[in-house]
């Protein structure tokens, strides 16, 4: 996910980027501190740390709204980079066969459990912020994503490797 939003992003402001593979998020943001990169697309819990010890900077999150754990960090559209928006998520799937009533039980639950204070807090801990969607919901936003991907993996030329 991050070669994409850099794919993203290297696009949207009309630059070009090298792409450096890195074997996760933690490797990447230990050679930003150390120098060796100049920048990498990270989620907040990736990196707070090294922000909060002033080891590196958050420029904007690449979501509509600020972030409710780091309100001082602008969106990209508040930094300058209108139309960058690379939002990912975790989600809950079951069977194409499985019953409606299940699907929609497990949706309540999840929602109840979206809603208690601790999961919230633990959330933005970390940097997530639930998306409260019906299963219909969360179906079209996979759908989008995945067309969206697949036309940013078309415009840079990436193959997987």
């Amino acid at each position: 996910m991050p070669h994409l939003a850099g794919e993203m992003f290297a696009a949207a402001a009309g630059i070009k980027i090298a792409h450096v593979p890195y074997r996760g998020v933690g490797p990447a943001v230990n050679d930003l501190i150390g120098g060796h990169i100049q920048l990498t697309f990270a989620g907040w819990g990736a990196v707070r740390a090294a922000v909060e010890a002033n080891r590196a900077k958050v420029l904007a999150v690449a979501q509509p709204q600020r972030l409710k754990a780091a309100p001082h960090i602008p969106t990209s559209a508040e930094a300058g980079l209108p139309g960058y928006e690379f939002l990912t998520w975790f989600g809950v799937v079951a069977p194409k066969a499985t019953p409606a009533p299940i699907v929609a039980k497990l949706a309540q639950q999840i929602h109840v459990m979206q809603d208690d204070a601790a999961v919230q807090q633990q959330l933005a801990a970390g940097g997530l912020e639930a998306l409260k969607e019906s299963p219909e919901q969360f179906g079209a936003r996979m759908r989008r994503d995945h067309q969206r991907f697949g036309e940013i993996i078309k415009a840079a030329n990436l193959a997987p490797q």
